[in-house]
C-alpha cells in the first residue's frame, strides 16, 4: 500500500551485500571503501564521517534511532565492537537487538508519544527481519511455507537455519541441502518478508494517527538482499551478484507521485542526498557519493547518467544500466553480464563480449578508482566477520 501511495525505484542496488559496510555508507552517503581497514570487531561510522542523524540535528531536528541489528548499535555487541552509530541521534535504543518487528514499533511509538513539541523529527527504524533464521513469528508463519511434512526435512532446515550451510560451502564442502530444503526456506523468508511488510503497514498508520504527516516523508530500503544458491552461496555477505545487491527504495509523502515506477539506476548512496533535498535541509560542503533524485522524484527529471557501483572482499561490480560487470583485480577474475537479457546473470558474456567488458572496467576506474591497498582492505573485513562469527 505504501508503494501505491508514493514512489518505487525499480532498478535500486545496494552498495555492499553485508549490512556493516552497506548501512555506514547508506547513512553517510560515502563508498564503502571508507569503512574497509577499520580496527578488528569496529563496525562504526569513524568520527571524522558525518551521518545524516548529524546533519538534521544540527539543523533543528529532533533524532531518534531503534534497531535490531547486531551491527547498527550504539553500545558494543557480539559483532559489533565498537558501537559507534549513535553520533547524532538524541536517542539510539538498540534493545531489541534480534527481536521482531514488533519491538522496534513499540519502542518507535513510545517515542513518539513522549514528542509533544513542534521539532521536526527524523526517525531510523532498523527492522533485523527479514534475516536468518528464516522464523516469522506468531501468525506471520506458515503464509507461504508448508505446514504438513515437515518431520522430512532436516532440522537446520525446519529451523530456517542457513549459516551452517553456507560456512560449508565457504570452505569447499558440499552444502548438505536439496532443492526442496531451498524451496522450503525460500518460503520462510517469504513469510519474514510478508511479516515486516504487515508490520510497517501498522506502524505508518499508527504515525499517521497520532500526527497527521504534513510533512512526513517515509523512506524504505534495504542494506542486502539474500542467496539461495542461485550462484552457489547462501545467505548474504557472500557475492555481488543481484541476489545479494538488488534492493528496494520506496517513498512517500508529499510531493512524491503516488503509484509512480522509476527505472533510473539509483543506489542506497542517494538516499541521504535525496531525503535531505525533499526536506529542504542543506548540507554544505558535505562530500557526497549519491546525489540527489528530487528533481527526478518532483519533476520527472532524469539525472546524468552513471554507473552503479558496490564493492566487497575483493570484488567491485558497475552496472551501466543494460551490463553489469563483476572484477576482482588480485584474482585476475572478471564476469559481465547483460541484464536485460539475463537478469538472472547466468551467462558470463566476459569472454565473449571483451570490448564492452574492458569498457565497462575503464568506467568504473574512473568514476570510483579503488587502490589496491583498500581492496586488500576488503578482504580483511570479511577475515574480521568469519573471525567474529557472523559468516
Amino acid at each position: 500500500a505504501l508503494a501505491a501511495r508514493g514512489m518505487r525505484f525499480d532498478r535500486h542496488r545496494a552498495q555492499a551485500p553485508c549490512t556493516f559496510p552497506s548501512m555506514n555508507s547508506l547513512l553517510t552517503s560515502r563508498p564503502v571503501e571508507t569503512f574497509f581497514g577499520q580496527p578488528q570487531g569496529d563496525m562504526s561510522i569513524p568520527s571524522g564521517v558525518t551521518s545524516v542523524a548529524e546533519l538534521l540535528r544540527g539543523d533543528g531536528y529532533i533524532t531518534a534511532a531503534f534497531s535490531a541489528s547486531p551491527i547498527v548499535r550504539r553500545n558494543p555487541s557480539q559483532f559489533n565492537q565498537a558501537g559507534g552509530f549513535g553520533r547524532g541521534f538524541q536517542l539510539f535504543d538498540d534493545d531489541c537487538v534480534w527481536k521482531d518487528a514488533r519491538c522496534i514499533n513499540d519502542r518507535a511509538l513510545a517515542a513518539l508519544a513522549r514528542h509533544r513539541t513542534g521539532e521536526p523529527v527524523f526517525f531510523l527504524l532498523h527492522y533485523i527481519d527479514p534475516h536468518g533464521p528464516y522464523q516469522a513469528p506468531g501468525k506471520g508463519r506458515k503464509r507461504f511455507a508448508r505446514r504438513g511434512g515437515l518431520k522430512n526435512l532436516k532440522p537446520e532446515v525446519r529451523a530456517g537455519i542457513s549459516h551452517a550451510a553456507a560456512a560449508r560451502l565457504d570452505r569447499g564442502e558440499p552444502a548438505g541441502v536439496d532443492a526442496a530444503d531451498i524451496a522450503h526456506w525460500v518460503d520462510l523468508y517469504d513469510d519474514e518478508i510478508a511479516f515486516v511488510d504487515a508490520r510497517i503497514g501498522e506502524l505508518v498508520e499508527a504515525f499517521e494517527n497520532a500526527a497527521p504527516p504534513r510533512g512526513t516523508i517515509v523512506a524504505i530500503a534495504a542494506d542486502h538482499g539474500e542467496s539461495f544458491l542461485e550462484h552457489g552461496t547462501l545467505a548474504h555477505c557472500r557475492s555481488l551478484y543481484d541476489t545479494e545487491i538488488r534492493t528496494p527504495w520506496i517513498l512517500a509523502g508529499p510531493g512524491i507521485p503516488q503509484g509512480a515506477v522509476r527505472d533510473a539506476l539509483s543506489e542506497n548512496l542517494d538516499i541521504v542526498p535525496t531525503l535531505l533535498d525533499l526536506a529542504g535541509v542543506t548540507a554544505g560542503e558535505k562530500a557526497f557519493a549519491g546525489r540527489s533524485l528530487a528533481a527526478l522524484i518532483e519533476r520527472g527529471e532524469a539525472p546524468p547518467a552513471r554507473l552503479q557501483t558496490s564493492a566487497f572482499s575483493g570484488w567491485r561490480a558497475a552496472f551501466d544500466g543494460r551490463h553489469k560487470l563483476m572484477v576482482n583485480e588480485t584474482a585476475g577474475e572478471l564476469r559481465l553480464f547483460d541484464l536485460v537479457q539475463d537478469p538472472g546473470e547466468r551467462v558470463d558474456l566476459a569472454p565473449a563480449e571483451r570490448r564492452t567488458a574492458a569498457a565497462l572496467r575503464r568506467a568504473l576506474a574512473e568514476q570510483s578508482p579503488t587502490p589496491e591497498a583498500a581492496l586488500e582492505a576488503a578482504r580483511e573485513t570479511e577475515r574480521q566477520l568469519r573471525a567474529l562469527g557472523y559468516l
